[in-house]
C-alpha cells in the first residue's frame, strides 16, 4: 500500500469513527463496505470550512447517505440570530446526538422548550434527505404559513452548500417549496383539515403539532397525510411545545404519553421520544441575556447525558429548581416577562398545564417527581416479553406481595394497568401499563403473580376484567385471589368474581390514595417511583366532586394502584399466619361465605335476619371490618360495609 493509499484509507476510517457512521442500528460501516461503493472517480471536495480533500465520489456519497451527522457537520451551515452563519459542526450536543440516531426510527416525537434550535435541525434533515436520495417528497405542516415557510427558508439557505460533484441542484424554487433535478421536492403548508392532502411524503414534519387551532384540524391533517406517509415508509417528525391535554393539544399529548409509557421507545412501531429542554442550549457570546451555566452543561455533556438516563435525570434535578425561580436568572426572567406564566410553564417548564382544579398541588407533584426512579429491569417475564412492564425490585424470598389490576379491552384508548406492592415493606416494586388482549392480560397477571411468590391478586371486574378473573380463577387455578360470590343472572347458579368498582368503592379507594399521596412519610415508604403514575397524577382533576382524568388523559395506573393500596392492610392481616392462604369471601348480598379460611355451615350465613346467631354475627362482622381495614364506624349497619362491593 502506497503512502497516498494509506492516507486515503485512514481518512475513511477516521470519518467512520469520528462520526459514528453505521449501516444499521447496531453495526458500524467498515472500510470494505465503503470499497463496495467506490466509483474510482476522484474529486477534490471542498468542505464548508474551506478545507479540501481528495475523495472517491462513490464512497463519499455512501458515507453522506449513511450519516446525516457527517454530511451536515462537513458541508452544511445554519444561521444563529445575533451571531451569523455557522458551520454545521457547531450544532449543539443534543442536535448532534439526534442526527446520529433518528434514521433508525419511523416516528420521532419531540417535546421542546422555547429557542432550542429544533426548526434548524429539521431543516438540515430535510435538506440532507432531498439532496442524497432521489424522488423524495418532503412535506412540512406547521401552525401557520409563517412557521412553515420559516422551516423551508432554512432549507433553502443550504442550497449553496450542495457539493458540486454531486450534480444536484434546484430547478423550481418558490416561497412554499422547491423541486430538485433528482426529482426530489419539498412542499410546506399552513394548518388546515386538508393540509398535505394529495401528497405522498417520504419525509413528514408536523411542526408545532399541539397548536393546530382545534382537535378537528389536527385529526384532519393526520387522516389526510399520515396514511400516505405510512405507505411510503416515511419518517414522521412530530414536534411541539405542550399545549394542554384537551382540545387542539390533545393528540400531541397522547403521542407523548404513549411513548413515555413505553420508556421513550416503542420497538413495535419504531417510534422514539426526544425530550429537548431549555438548559440543553449553551450561551453564545454576545447573545444576551445569558443563562450562565455553560460550564455545568459541559460537565453533563462530557458524561453523555443524552444517552445516559441517570446522568440526564441528575441534570434535570439540577436545572429544575432554577427554572422554577425565573426572576433569579436573567435569561429565564426575560422568558417569563415576555411570555407570561402559562406560556412560561408550557414553553420552558414543558408543563401540559392543568390549572385550578388539580387533585394534587404543585408541591405534591414536585415531591413525587423527586422520587422518580428508572426501572431496574423492563419487559422480561419468564420466557415472554411484555412491553410496558417495569421492575424496580425483583421478588425476594419470604416476602409477600399484593397485585392490583385495572384491566381494559386492549382495543380502546384505556390501558391495562397492574401494580405490585411488597406487603412487608409497602414498597411498589413493579408496574405494567399497556394495551393487551384479554388472554394476554390474564396470562400476564398470572405469570406476574406467580413470579412474586403467589402474590395476592385483586382484579377489578366491572367489564372485561371479569373475563380475566375467570381465566385466572378457573383456567389458571390461581391460588390467592380477592373474590366475592354472585348469582348468575341466567341460571341462578353461584359464581365467583373479583373486585367490583362502584361509585362508593371508587370513592373509598381514591380517597385512600389521595390521603397516602398527601403524606410525606407515605411517599417515602411506598416509593411511587413511576414517571407514568406521576404523569397521570398531573392530569387528575376534580370533576363533579370526584377525582377523574381530563379529556384525552388517563387514570388506569392510579386506579390499579389505588385498588392494591386499599386492600393492602387486609392482605397483611390475611397472610399474617405463615403458610396459610386465608381469604375473605362474600356473596353478592353481602353475606359471609368464608372468613379467614373457615367456611360457614351449609345453607347458613351470618345474616342479620337470623336472630339466634345475632351476637355471633355481630362479633364476626367486627372481625371482618378489622380484616378489611374499613373503619368500624363507617356505617350503622355492618352489612352496608359489604353491600357497597356489589351495588
Amino acid at each position: 500500500m502506497t503512502q497516498k493509499e494509506r492516507e486515503f484509507k485512514d481518512s475513511i476510517l477516521r470519518k467512520i469513527k469520528d462520526y459514528e457512521i453505521k449501516k444499521d442500528k447496531n453495526t458500524y460501516v467498515t472500510f470494505n463496505d465503503c470499497l463496495k461503493h467506490a466509483k474510482n472517480q476522484f474529486v477534490e471536495t471542498v468542505y464548508y470550512d474551506k478545507t479540501s480533500e481528495l475523495v472517491d465520489v462513490g464512497i463519499e456519497t455512501y458515507l453522506c447517505k449513511k450519516s446525516p451527522y457527517y454530511f451536515i457537520s462537513k458541508y452544511c451551515s445554519f444561521t444563529l440570530p445575533g451571531v451569523g452563519e455557522l458551520a454545521g459542526s457547531n450544532l449543539y450536543y443534543y442536535q448532534r446526538e439526534i442526527l446520529k440516531d433518528f434514521i433508525f426510527h419511523k416516528k420521532i416525537v419531540l417535546t421542546k422548550s422555547r429557542q432550542t434550535g429544533l426548526s434548524t435541525l429539521m431543516s438540515l434533515i430535510f435538506f440532507w434527505r432531498i439532496v442524497f436520495f432521489d424522488s423524495q417528497w418532503g412535506v412540512i405542516i406547521s401552525k401557520d404559513g409563517k412557521s412553515s415557510t420559516d422551516v423551508y427558508d432554512k432549507i433553502k439557505d443550504n442550497f449553496k452548500n450542495i457539493p458540486s460533484w454531486l450534480g444536484v441542484k434546484d430547478v423550481i424554487n418558490n416561497q412554499k417549496g422547491c423541486k430538485m433535478n433528482n426529482k426530489s421536492k419539498i412542499d410546506s403548508f399552513a394548518r388546515s383539515k386538508s393540509s398535505g392532502r394529495g401528497t405522498s411524503p417520504t419525509i413528514l414534519l408536523l411542526d408545532e403539532f399541539a397548536f393546530y387551532q382545534t382537535k378537528g384540524i389536527a385529526e384532519g391533517i393526520v387522516s389526510s397525510v399520515v396514511p400516505s406517509a405510512a405507505k411510503t415508509g416515511a419518517p414522521i417528525f412530530i414536534v411541539s411545545t405542550p399545549n394542554g391535554t384537551t382540545g387542539e393539544g390533545q393528540l400531541y399529548y397522547e403521542q407523548v404519553q404513549e411513548l413515555k409509557n413505553c420508556g421513550g421507545y416503542d420497538p413495535m412501531t419504531e417510534a422514539v421520544l426526544y425530550d429537548v429542554q431549555w438548559w440543553m442550549c449553551p450561551d453564545y457570546e454576545g447573545i444576551t441575556p445569558y443563562k450562565g451555566y455553560n460550564d455545568k452543561l459541559k460537565e453533563f455533556e462530557d458524561r453523555d447525558y443524552w444517552n445516559n438516563p441517570e446522568v440526564k435525570k441528575e441534570a434535570e434535578e439540577f436545572f429544575k429548581p432554577i427554572a422554577e425561580k425565573p426572576k433569579e436568572n436573567p435569561w429565564l426572567a426575560y422568558q417569563f416577562k415576555t411570555s407570561g406564566e402559562v406560556k412560561y410553564r408550557q414553553e420552558i417548564l414543558q408543563d401540559f398545564v392543568v390549572m385550578g382544579n388539580s387533585v394534587f398541588s404543585a408541591s405534591t407533584i414536585e415531591r413525587m417527581i423527586k422520587n422518580i426512579k428508572l426501572p431496574a429491569k423492563e419487559g422480561d417475564l419468564g420466557s415472554r416479553y411484555y412491553k410496558g412492564l417495569w421492575y424496580w425490585k425483583l421478588p425476594e424470598k419470604g416476602h409477600r406481595y399484593i397485585i392490583g389490576a385495572d384491566v381494559a379491552k386492549g382495543t380502546a384508548d384505556d390501558s391495562t394497568a397492574v401494580n405490585v406492592i411488597d406487603i412487608d415493606t409497602y414498597e411498589i416494586v413493579a408496574e405494567y401499563l399497556g394495551r393487551c388482549s384479554t388472554k394476554e392480560g390474564g396470562r400476564l397477571i398470572n405469570d406476574l403473580g406467580k413470579y412474586y411468590n403467589d402474590a395476592y391478586l385483586v382484579v377489578e371486574c366491572n367489564s372485561i376484567g371479569e373475563a380475566i378473573f375467570n381465566d385466572l380463577y378457573y383456567v389458571y387455578n390461581y391460588p390467592n385471589m380477592f373474590k366475592m360470590q354472585k348469582i348468575n343472572k341466567h341460571d341462578r347458579t353461584k359464581v365467583w368474581t373479583g373486585w367490583m368498582t362502584t361509585s362508593k368503592t371508587r370513592d373509598l379507594i381514591t380517597d385512600n390514595f389521595i390521603d397516602i399521596i398527601g403524606d410525606d412519610d407515605n411517599c417515602r415508604e411506598y416509593g411511587f417511583y413511576s414517571s407514568r403514575l406521576i404523569d397521570q397524577c398531573k392530569t387528575w382533576v376534580w370533576a363533579g366532586g370526584r377525582p377523574d382524568h381530563t379529556e384525552g388523559s388517563h387514570d388506569d395506573d392510579i386506579l390499579s394502584l389505588a385498588i392494591a393500596l386499599y386492600n393492602l392492610p387486609k392482605a397483611r392481616q390475611m397472610l399474617a399466619t405463615e403458610g396459610e392462604q386465608k381469604a375473605l369471601i362474600i356473596d353478592e348480598k353481602g353475606r359471609t361465605v368464608s372468613l379467614d379460611g373457615v367456611k360457614a355451615e351449609k345453607g347458613k350465613y351470618y345474616d342479620e335476619h337470623d336472630v339466634l346467631d345475632r351476637q355471633g354475627y355481630i362479633d364476626t362482622e367486627r372481625q371482618m371490618i378489622q380484616t378489611t381495614g374499613v373503619p368500624e364506624n363507617y356505617c350503622d349497619d355492618p352489612l352496608d360495609v359489604y353491600r357497597w362491593l356489589i351495588s
